[in-house]
């Protein structure tokens, strides 16, 4: 079974401090890790603050990557 790894936005302490508390950030905050997907349901555009990031739904799972939807989706098709 093939994988694909794609960076996503993690919360770190500060940002999931904000989130707890219903406060706004910006992704850029956020760290970003490596995840292997084995299974990509869907994909589409996350905005915020005026950027579109691409996003990922897996199982029930919603991951926003650093990604454009544009790049995310030329990826995908090309298999990383």
């Amino acid at each position: 079974m093939k994988g694909i790894e794609l960076p996503v936005f993690h919360l770190n302490d500060c940002t999931e401090n904000l989130y707890d508390l219903n406060i706004d950030f910006d992704y850029k905050e956020c760290d970003q890790k490596m995840v292997t997907f084995f299974n990509i349901d869907a994909i589409g555009i996350d905005t915020d603050r005026g950027r579109d990031y691409g996003m990922i739904f897996s199982g029930g799972t919603t991951f926003t990557t650093p990604y454009t939807y544009k790049e995310l989706k030329r990826m995908l098709e090309e298999g990383q």
